[in-house]
């Protein structure tokens, strides 16, 4: 499964960093933590799970 983190310390980068990704937002689910001090964190997941492509064989 493909997890993707992004650490950030104010709403300001994270706001900059969610409208460059906004073009593959839908298909992610974001949850936000901020278990980890002084950093704020948003884990991404894929709404749906796809199989693994072999490429090369």
């Amino acid at each position: 499964m493909t997890k993707i983190k992004i650490s950030y310390t104010d709403e300001a980068e994270l706001t900059t960093i969610m409208t460059l990704l906004d073009p593959i937002l839908e298909g992610f689910r974001t949850q936000k933590s901020n278990r980890k001090d002084p950093y704020k964190c948003v884990y991404m997941t894929p709404k749906k799970k796809r199989k693994p492509v072999k490429q090369g064989v």
